[in-house]
């Protein structure tokens, strides 16, 4: 067994740290690699999730193979929004401890507790299922989005008259519209409304507390990991210390590389672990009393909207979700992808797909999908590529691209 060396960090990063590299495939075989006599954490390497992608060692911790094989674990798919898609599990018992301290702060905070009505909106899934509905939560299928009920699932939410929301900030934006447009009536039971899951423009959230008005705070996280930074009254988004011990990778001490070591995620444990986002750190005291470390998440990645011949503006994930549905439908078959709007009835779409992968029903349905989407004329282009190189400037593959010349589209 390895030895770790001690250094200035907290001990729950050193016993992650002795864990997965001497119970995680994944980690043993980087050790060898590597040549690591110790564990040193600041000798450790990055990892990226290419890593995962790409290597043939298990990535799950051999303790928890038995409740892998029977099915025991919680298992799911990350959203991709790096435009990379890669899988994940949990102990259930194990996420709820890494969530403990995000329940703990929402409490402080703003008054939120697991036993207030919470309504959310899921991923499409290849069940038929649409709505989740039980005494504390409302889970609505974001299919809603798409198929011109969006008003029906916002009816469901009057019904059931929700005290929070967690809202990805463009299904927020798209609820708002429909409340605006139709004149929908208020919904005054929503006391706080909670972001997740993109980046969140200032004019959404205005937008939001304008139309439902109610405090809004920002939380950041990955489904790996769970909660890594969480927003306080005073707009600080600080840095979750029990769950994640969180580095900012910078040559000019500024912007950089998030990167993570998950404390809770025991089953598929992540070290120094490169979200894929940009960050840095703000050095101040912050007025709420939380002397946890503040991280400012930056707007890494491109997020234009799309934008139609009629002059109207649709946010990307409404294209990207079907990447998603895809997937649910044949199985994983998109690995990486990209999306890059060429002019305004002119969209490509860049993939690397498993070898078994039937391409041409994969077509089929992208082509229907993003029809019913767009409701225009469009022409679509699908490239096929073995590997999607990041960004040079920026490390990351941008889920979505516009090469549209605003001020001369017309």
């Amino acid at each position: 067994m390895l030895d770790l060396d001690e250094k200035n960090i907290p001990k729950e990063v050193e016993e992650m740290v002795q864990y997965a590299y001497s119970k995680v495939p994944l980690y043993t075989s980087l050790a060898r690699k590597h040549n690591l006599t110790d564990l040193d954490f600041f000798q450790l390497p990055y990892v990226s999730k290419d890593v995962y992608m790409e290597s043939k060692e298990l990535s799950v911790s051999v303790d928890y193979l038995p409740q892998m094989m029977k099915g025991q674990l919680f298992y799911g798919k990350t959203s991709g929004s790096t435009g990379k898609i890669t899988e994940y599990y949990w102990d259930r018992k194990d996420e709820n401890k890494s969530l403990m301290e995000l329940w703990y702060y929402r409490r402080k905070y703003y008054n939120i507790t697991p036993a207030d009505k919470l309504c959310y909106f899921f991923p499409i899934s290849s069940e038929a299922t649409e709505c989740i509905e039980d005494k504390h939560i409302l889970g609505i299928s974001k299919s809603f989005l798409y198929n011109g009920r969006i008003v029906d699932a916002y009816l469901h939410m009057l019904e059931y008259q929700p005290k929070w929301l967690i809202l990805q900030p463009s299904v927020a934006w798209m609820l708002c519209q429909a409340i605006k447009n139709q004149k929908l009536e208020y919904l005054p039971s929503v006391d706080y409304i909670e972001f997740t899951g993109e980046y969140l423009e200032d004019s959404i959230r205005q937008l939001v507390e304008e139309v439902f008005r109610c405090k809004t705070a920002n939380q950041y996280g990955i489904r790996e990991v769970n909660s890594i930074a969480y927003e306080c009254p005073e707009r600080c988004m600080h840095v979750m210390n029990k769950n994640a011990y969180i580095e900012i990778l910078a040559d000019d001490g500024e912007v950089g590389n998030i990167v993570v070591t998950s404390l809770k995620n025991r089953v598929m444990p992540y070290i120094r672990y490169d979200t894929g986002d940009k960050g840095r750190w703000v050095d101040k005291k912050c007025k709420c009393g939380n002397h946890n470390p503040i991280l400012v998440v930056c707007n890494g990645r491109d997020n234009d909207w799309v934008r139609k011949i009629n002059g109207e503006l649709l946010h990307p994930y409404a294209l990207l979700e079907i990447i998603n549905e895809i997937n649910c439908k044949m199985n994983g078959a998109i690995i990486q992808y990209q999306l890059i709007q060429k002019e305004l009835d002119y969209f490509q779409y860049r993939f690397v797909v498993r070898e078994d992968a039937d391409t041409e029903s994969l077509e089929k349905e992208l082509c229907l999908m993003t029809a019913e989407r767009l409701q225009q004329e469009f022409n679509l282009e699908i490239r096929y590529y073995r590997q999607l190189i990041p960004d040079i400037k920026t490390g990351k593959i941008a889920a979505f691209c516009s090469e549209i010349n605003k001020e001369n589209e017309d």
